[in-house]
């Protein structure tokens, strides 16, 4: 037999060995047909899980961008709650600091006329106890000395219970002003952490979106361009899906230096929502779609021909509302041959959607569409052999399968 390698190697009658060194000392174990068996098995089943489990967090991420928004929205909510809570407990803060400080002065002042008081009925306490008065003109002086300073002293003594009870309105005074200090306190650190949570659900929001619009090849750097060349007539629209709600709170916060990155966040996440919505990633009809011819080659219903069949057809009931799946511009109203009753729709990437052989139109060209509007219904308009929907998506008038965008 040859030398036998350091971790695995083949003999003549086909067993594996196993080298297993400790020190200097090796042992060997000849793995047979059973062994070998169940460590390919083994290896098989922890490859394959760890596909699924790939493949099981990828998914996770593109769904988990879709649905990130909404959530967004609710901590935009969230965020301008905790900012108009801070905003109150400021002025409500400052009224107590002003007060405090009027009390403060007030006590400061009765300190004065105290210290004054106490000057006089020290001077007058002497003028009473000296001696050289001492006649009948010096005992009428001194009683009457007497009397004011039994005057002075009542006045000393309500002063400084007055002092007392404003030092101690300035102590009630002083804790509310803490008190709100701390609430303030807390409000910024709950805003901290809104911000933080914000600032992940975006990251997580935009990166599952340029995904999904990577998928379809749009890319995210001219989307903004794009979106301004569609709505170039519709800058009511445009603002209206673009406008930051959050933007003019944030930058009155005392955080605003933490938000700025934030704003940039928020408004490039909104763009690319805004374009997500502005293409046609949506279905053209609501509920469980039932497909009656598939995008491909296929033999015409009417002619018989086989041809390209550039569209999904969808069978429903006639007046079934048929929906805009994004954003965009309508460019074609009307009858279009055997496509029958057609509207089409212009979105961003040079991409247009088609609805033909419908009952009912509701648009008009040149018109916005928003994503979801209702546009039209089905009919069985043009060579069609029973009401159905014919949807349709090209890109520079190449015809795509549709089923690309509904199932990102």
């Amino acid at each position: 037999m040859q030398d036998i390698p350091n971790k695995l190697s083949f003999v003549q009658m086909g067993d594996w060995i196993v080298s297993i060194q400790s020190g200097g000392d090796t042992k060997y174990i000849f793995l047979g047909s059973k062994a070998r068996f169940l460590l390919v098995t083994l290896t098989a089943i922890i490859f394959l899980w760890a596909v699924i489990a790939s493949f099981l967090v990828v998914n996770n991420k593109y769904q988990g961008g879709n649905y990130q928004i909404i959530s967004n929205d609710n901590l935009n909510s969230n965020l301008v709650t905790l900012l108009r809570e801070r905003d109150s407990l400021i002025v409500e803060n400052k009224a107590l600091i002003s007060q405090t400080q009027k009390a403060i002065d007030l006590v400061y002042q009765q300190e004065q006329e105290l210290n004054l008081l106490r000057k006089e009925i020290a001077e007058l306490g002497v003028e009473s106890s000296n001696p050289g008065n001492a006649n009948s003109s010096g005992i009428i002086a001194g009683s009457n000395d007497s009397d004011l300073v039994s005057t002075l002293s009542r006045v000393l003594s309500d002063s400084t219970e007055n002092l007392r009870k404003s030092q101690y309105r300035i102590t009630v005074l002083e804790n509310k002003v803490q008190k709100g200090q701390n609430l303030l306190d807390a409000n910024s650190q709950r805003m901290a952490r809104l911000l933080n949570d914000l600032s992940l659900n975006i990251a997580k929001a935009t990166n599952g979106i340029e995904d999904v619009l990577s998928r379809v090849n749009v890319s995210p750097a001219r989307i903004q361009d794009e979106l301004r060349t569609l709505f170039r007539n519709q800058d009511q629209a445009l603002q209206g899906d673009l406008e930051l709600k959050t933007s003019e709170s944030l930058s009155g916060s005392t955080l605003s230096g933490n938000t700025i990155q934030l704003e940039a966040s928020l408004e490039y996440m909104n763009i690319l929502n805004t374009g997500y919505h502005s293409l046609p990633f949506g279905k053209p009809l609501k509920g469980t779609l039932r497909t009656t011819s598939r995008f491909g080659m296929r033999r015409h219903p009417v002619s018989g021909i086989v041809k390209m069949h550039n569209g999904i057809d969808f069978g429903a009931k006639i007046g079934t509302p048929v929906y805009a799946t994004g954003n965009g511009i309508v460019e074609f109203v009307g009858t279009n041959g055997g496509f029958g009753k057609t509207i089409i729709i212009r979105h961003i990437s040079g991409l247009r959607t088609i609805y033909a052989h419908l009952n009912s139109i509701n648009v008009k060209n040149g018109e916005f569409v928003a994503h979801d509007d209702k546009i039209g219904t089905v009919g069985s308009t043009g060579i069609s052999t029973g009401p159905h929907l014919h949807y349709e998506i090209t890109r520079y008038e190449k015809a795509l399968n549709p089923l690309i965008f509904m199932e990102v």
